[in-house]
């Protein structure tokens, strides 16, 4: 039993919440057998005679690029997962190590090239090897997870 001062919600920090299956639209993320995927697309079904309208999602991993299915009545609950983004300078390469500093100079090493776009980790190579240049790369976060999706050209000059 609740007094009036307590609440029940989600831990707070928690890294997914509760969203309903009928307003989940195309473009937003949700969690498909565990992995955060964004919405590819989704049709609804009419309920039938005996049961609920189904909603049909078909989604990518953020992290891999793998498609995902998932079916469930649109009257049910889903979760979705904390996505959060943060914006680094590209300083070095080693290997398929990137080293990236924060905006307020804190320095990380533990993000690798991306994996599942080789198209992007050749790109954020070519930029790296234009030395006159300073190169922004953005992370994307979620279920403890983080990898590098973009790589943009800074607008203030290469400060090292």
């Amino acid at each position: 039993m609740s007094s009036d001062n307590e609440f029940d919600c989600c831990v707070a920090g928690s890294n997914t919440f509760p969203v309903p299956c009928s307003s989940l639209r195309k473009g937003m993320h949700c969690l498909i057998d565990g992995h955060p995927v964004k919405i590819l697309s989704i049709d609804t079904s009419k309920n039938g005679k005996h049961g609920h309208a189904k909603a049909h999602i078909i989604g990518e991993d953020i992290f891999t690029g793998k498609k995902v299915e998932e079916c469930c009545p649109t009257s049910h609950g889903m979760t979705a997962p904390v996505i959060t983004r943060q914006e680094y300078i590209l300083i070095d390469i080693d290997g398929d190590y990137l080293t990236l500093q924060e905006m307020d100079g804190e320095i990380r090493e533990d993000l690798t090239l991306p994996t599942k776009d080789d198209n992007l980790a050749r790109h954020i190579r070519k930029c790296f090897d234009m030395t006159e240049k300073e190169f922004i790369v953005t992370v994307v976060g979620a279920m403890d997870m983080e990898g590098v999706v973009q790589i943009r050209e800074s607008t203030v000059p290469k400060r090292f």
